[in-house]
């Protein structure tokens, strides 16, 4: 695991050394750097495996190519043996070196033969030739900027402006996806001179022209429609038990972050180190002790086997969340970032790297909205549910559970749907909400863009159509980016068995009606783990976690939210309309309306701001 960085162009070798700075935390353990002919790569290092072995860059046997590696190939083993009968050389017992001669034997096509989560850069010394690639989920981050005839690119969007070759202008566009959002989907970023590389895409920068090419995407209800249950289910099964198995690979401790949720309650239940016990962690919050989950977790971590560790942040939040969202890097505003920063901030005095459940839910069908979107069309379809456009929008303020029913029986496109069900500041808010007069083309933005998804899917059912659009969007722009930054704010891998690309495409080939079955309670995965987990925790209903936001809001962080949002930085950017946020803050205050998520979205961009725009040399001193 480590955070990478790179400029292609001329005097490069101080700027990538300013880059690799920002980068500590993503490798504490070593740093390196080639410095070419107009070409300076840097690599940190956290040593999972081979952990006396060298530390990167790496090269071919005649060093005329060059890699930089973030992540872990959980396969390396396998293509090690395989290159070694190719006749290549190999010098180190790690991964990264198995990449310089994948791409030595088949070019930009190596991508193809990993099994794992990456980010990387080639650098072909002999075709004065970089390359680029990210993970086919988007699990490890890869941003880049193309200025002045140079490319700059880094593991974190932090690194890319410390370059000091970009600049930090907004782009009005991606703010438009922030606010409806609470992120911003690749390739955008909040930068307009900064983009993301999308998963499953590699890129390639030869002679001033940067080339962009998608190699992998998932592919929807492919399997044969007629097999029988107990076949899916078997075949389901040896690819989850496969998947945990494969991500344990490592020269290091590996413990689990244990929600008490079936997903990481299978992963927990699934894990085996030989001779070493299983770490578990789970966090709760002592303000609001319903929200935990952590009696729950008690039950999985009984396993022979498991040492288990709970933790409960204190007071103090106001005081450390300028550095979190420092950390968080991107302008996410998930208020789920906050204990996952403590539990991985507590599970690394005990093991460098952890499992987590991400995933199962856009992989399997888990989230309720699937089933009753698909639920309600099928009813639409069939003549049971009437239109009711005619009864006009609810407020914004409404309840959450009446707006959910409202967008049920609506007839509306299901990419309005969509939005209307997850999304943060509708159009009409985003416009009161922001100073500047938006123009009517980007209120319609995130709907077209979540319309082309739609389309690009070629689902067969509302269901398979709305797991895509979580699958390029929420999943690696809001999910991943969380538990990556968190994860590596304190210097510890985050591994996400879910998300292994073989298990990904086993359940998305499946036909919708195998994920909604038993009205998609991820029947699949409970099936899996009868044997290893009590009917309890098989059994137990889905329950988001709940961050206690809004209490937050009312309590511990009113103080601090008056004052940044009222502040004399935020007032003279002059981006936020004052007096709408001061209603905003009063509405809550009170109890008329709860405006947890929308506070923490304001929250969460004027931090970012602060710390990316106004002076982003001196946020990265001080933080």
């Amino acid at each position: 695991m480590c955070g990478i960085a790179g400029i292609v162009g001329p005097n490069a070798r101080l700027d990538v050394r300013k880059m690799a700075a920002t980068l500590i935390h993503r490798g504490p353990d070593a740093g390196g750097f080639y410095d070419g002919d107009a070409v300076s790569l840097a690599a940190r290092r956290l040593r999972i495996i081979d952990v006396a072995g060298p530390d990167q860059p790496l090269f071919n046997e005649d060093g005329t190519v060059v890699a930089v590696f973030n992540g872990e190939i959980y396969n390396y083993r396998e293509l090690r043996k395989f290159l070694e009968s190719k006749g290549h050389v190999f010098r180190t017992g790690g991964d990264t070196e198995v990449i310089v001669h994948l791409y030595e034997e088949f070019g930009d096509e190596c991508v193809h033969a990993l099994r794992g989560m990456f980010a990387f850069a080639i650098w072909d010394g002999r075709h004065r030739r970089l390359l680029i690639a990210r993970d086919r989920i988007g699990i490890k981050p890869l941003y880049f900027a193309e200025t002045n005839g140079s490319f700059v690119f880094a593991s974190e969007l932090k690194a890319v402006t410390a370059s000091g070759r970009v600049p930090s202008d907004l782009d009005a566009d991606a703010l438009e996806f922030y606010l409806a959002l609470q992120y911003v989907p690749a390739p955008l970023t909040l930068l307009r001179r900064v983009r993301k590389l999308e998963p499953g895409h590699t890129l390639s920068w030869h002679d001033g022209v940067a080339r962009i090419r998608r190699y992998w995407d998932i592919v929807l209800d492919s399997a044969e429609p007629r097999k029988r249950w107990r076949v899916v289910a078997d075949d389901f099964h040896r690819s989850l038990v496969d998947a945990v198995q494969s991500h344990q690979v490592s020269d290091v401790p590996i413990g689990v972050l244990l929600s008490g949720g079936i997903d990481s309650s299978a992963v927990a239940a699934l894990a085996r180190r030989d001779g070493e016990r299983l770490q578990t962690f789970t966090i709760g919050f002592d303000q609001a002790p319903e929200v935990g989950e952590l009696k729950q977790a008690r039950v999985v971590a009984q396993k022979p086997g498991c040492e288990h560790h709970e933790v409960t942040p204190g007071a103090g939040l106001a005081d450390r969340l300028p550095q979190i969202m420092w950390q968080l890097d991107e302008a996410v505003a998930d208020a789920a970032a906050i204990p996952t920063y403590f539990i991985c901030e507590f599970a690394s005095r005990h093991v460098k790297v952890v499992m987590s459940g991400e995933g199962g839910d856009e992989v399997l069908g888990g989230y309720p909205r699937y089933r009753w979107l698909a639920l309600a069309d099928r009813a639409r379809q069939a003549g049971i549910i009437p239109s009711m456009r005619s009864w006009g929008a609810l407020p914004w303020t409404a309840p959450r559970s009446l707006r959910h029913v409202r967008t049920l029986v609506d007839d509306q496109p299901l990419e309005r749907k969509h939005l209307d069900w997850i999304g943060n500041f509708p159009p009409a808010e985003r416009s009161r909400v922001l100073v500047e007069t938006r123009p009517t083309r980007r209120a319609e933005l995130v709907e077209t863009f979540i319309r082309d998804l739609i389309t690009r899917s070629a689902a067969r059912d509302v269901a398979s159509a709305l797991m895509y659009v979580d699958f390029k969007t929420w999943l690696p722009d809001n999910v991943l980016t969380k538990i990556d930054r968190m994860s590596m704010a304190v210097s510890i891998e985050a591994r996400v068995p879910y998300l292994d690309h073989q298990l990904v495409e086993f359940a998305a080939a499946m036909p919708g009606h195998w994920k909604m079955r038993r009205a998609g309670r991820k029947w699949l995965l409970r099936d899996a783990v009868r044997q290893h987990l009590p009917s309890s925790s098989r059994w137990r209903r889905k329950r988001a976690f709940l961050t206690p936001v809004s209490s937050w809001l009312r309590h511990d962080l009113h103080d601090f939210t008056r004052s940044l949002l009222g502040g004399k930085r935020c007032v003279e950017r002059g981006l936020l309309n004052g007096t709408r946020v001061r209603e905003l803050l009063d509405e809550h205050q009170a109890g008329r309306a709860d405006h947890g998520q929308a506070l923490w979205n304001l929250i969460s961009l004027e931090l970012w701001l602060q710390q990316n725009t106004d002076a982003p040399a001196l946020a990265a001193a001080h933080y």
